[in-house]
């Protein structure tokens, strides 16, 4: 079976410091009310990563030397102070195209840091403005309610499905009707609703008491913005699938007269993860999900009797032990309901059957037995998980400040639900908290974390720092990699400059005709026809490229 490309796209959120500031002030030369990115960004780095769009007055969407792309997001709006501007494009980086989840830990992380980089969030913009990557678009400084003023920020996942050799997870692309979902449906939704024990990124929630909850905390912040399992958009009426979007992020939009060879999983339901433990098994876990489904290994499993109401009880329960209906009694789960750590683990024996008459990869191997640890360690003391996921790791920041602070998450429980107090000042260091673990500059909790030594890693500071510059070698990604570096050499001799995921189109100085060349296999690493033209037109530059990079 051939290997899935995966990759994420990851909308930050963006706050203004400084709450004196016009708004309008940043960007008043071209009376709207969006923000001229291109005024921000460090001009080095942008010339580091090789942002060749921005250098033709382009900011809206750019693609790096590592294959990533960035791209001004038409999200939920730019925090200034006690104020938001609604509509704003918000600063998104997609991930290159990989085929390991290791790969996509590298370029997530990678992605970080290019937009620490470009944002100047470290240099010249370090005192007016906060990026971080969270899909909770809330100020610390927004009201004191911490569910009243929010909104979200995406992070979205993307895997491709080869229509040659898995037409039946097509069925996945069928709207639902009155009969509700189809089975490959089923299957995804009952994985990605209780996934979120292992993928969340956690969140303060002082309205979580309202839940009959235990603590003022939940395990994803993106979960209430979610109210169906397919949609058609990703802005309002969100599912935890987007069924609606073709993009050629993954594969082409080009499919001849039949369906195109790639077709894309929109997955929009999960979180900004910034334990690498946690993008790493999410990622794992959903390739081999998606493996086991075309299989056919799945089919028939005990499925959810409401499965968005399923998603609302394990979201509000660290405790990991509230149950949800499902929809027949079953065997493995003992009776007609389940936890959320119950059907991860029927996931988990499923995975294990399949390995038993499969030849997975190392790395598929690995991923089994961390799904298997980290369940394990969630029965036993989901606390004993902070350092290795995101939302245990939260859990514990956010119980020891309050400790710190002469409080408790029973002490606030007291107050709030029994003596009608309202603790404000403590509700909004809590958020600020959360939200700090995801500042993607060095003084970001998370970070800090990591510098310490106090997180579980995949991958190391070296691999990182090079996957800025050096994309997958075994993706499409490489093709654009070729093209940008002899770009950024021969760049005034480029009239013409067009780079997308699935094409490339230029025009040199002089002459009457431009090239083309699609890249519609995103498996394709070396595209011999974009070779031949690149030495073509550049044949001295393109010879030392390729001997570089060789």
């Amino acid at each position: 079976m051939r290997k899935r490309i995966c990759g994420t796209e990851t909308e930050y959120s963006f706050y203004i410091l400084d709450e004196d500031a016009d708004f309008l002030d940043l960007n008043r030369h071209n009376g709207t009310k969006s923000i001229s990115w291109k005024d921000l960004f460090d001009r080095e780095y942008a010339k580091k990563y090789s942002c060749l769009e921005y250098f033709l007055g382009s900011s809206s969407k750019m693609f790096f030397l590592n294959g990533g792309c960035y791209h001004n997001d038409n999200g939920s709006g730019v925090s200034m102070g006690n104020s938001r501007v609604v509509g704003v494009p918000t600063p998104e980086y997609a991930t290159p195209e990989c085929v390991s989840a290791r790969d996509l830990v590298l370029h997530e992380k990678a992605g970080d840091i290019i937009m620490r980089d470009l944002l100047g969030l470290e240099g010249k913009n370090k005192d007016s403005v906060a990026v971080y990557k969270h899909v909770r678009g809330l100020a610390p400084s927004e009201g004191p309610d911490s569910d009243s003023y929010d909104s979200t920020s995406g992070h979205h996942e993307n895997y491709s499905i080869t229509t040659e050799f898995e037409s039946s997870l097509s069925s996945l692309f069928i709207e639902s009707g009155a009969v509700g979902l189809n089975m490959v449906q089923k299957i995804l939704s009952n994985f990605l609703i209780s996934r979120i024990v292992l993928s969340g990124s956690g969140w303060f929630s002082i309205g979580n008491f309202s839940l009959n909850s235990e603590y003022p905390f939940q395990l994803s912040p993106r979960v209430r913005f979610l109210d169906r399992v397919l949609c058609q958009s990703t802005t309002s009426n969100r599912g935890l699938i987007n069924v609606g979007r073709r993009e050629p992020l993954i594969g082409t939009l080009s499919g001849g007269l039949g369906p195109p060879p790639f077709q894309r999983v929109h997955i929009i339901g999960g979180d900004s993860n910034m334990s690498e433990t946690s993008i790493y098994l999410t990622a794992g876990m959903t390739m081999l999900v998606f493996k086991m489904t075309a299989s056919g290994i799945l089919n028939n499993m005990p499925s959810f009797q409401n499965p968005i109401d399923a998603l609302y009880r394990f979201n509000s329960d660290p405790t990991l032990r509230i149950v949800a209906p499902l929809e027949k009694p079953n065997y493995f789960f003992g009776g007609q309901e389940t936890t959320a750590v119950s059907m991860q683990k029927y996931f988990l024996l499923k995975a294990k059957d399949f390995a038993e008459s499969h030849n997975l990869s190392e790395e598929e191997e690995d991923i089994i037995k961390l799904w298997e640890e980290c369940l394990n360690m969630l029965e036993d003391d989901f606390r004993s998980l902070a350092g290795i996921l995101d939302w245990p790791t939260q859990f514990c920041l956010t119980e020891d400040f309050l400790e710190q602070n002469g409080s408790s998450f029973d002490g606030l429980r007291i107050d709030y639900c029994e003596r009608g107090l309202y603790p404000g000042d403590l509700v909004k260091k809590c958020v600020g908290l959360n939200l700090n673990y995801h500042a993607i500059t060095g003084k970001g909790i998370y970070n800090k974390l990591v510098s310490e030594g106090m997180m579980t890693r995949i991958v190391n500071d070296e691999e990182i720092e090079l996957a800025t510059l050096v994309p997958p070698g075994d993706t499409r990604a490489w093709a654009r990699h070729i093209f940008l570096k002899v770009v950024e050499r021969e760049f005034p001799k480029f009239e013409i400059l067009t780079v997308d995921w699935d094409r490339l189109i230029w025009k040199k100085r002089g002459l009457y005709y431009d090239a083309r060349i699609e890249l519609t296999d995103p498996f394709v690493k070396n595209y011999k026809m974009l070779y031949s033209l690149l030495e073509r037109d550049f044949p001295e530059t393109f010879r030392e490229v390729i001997k570089d990079v060789a």
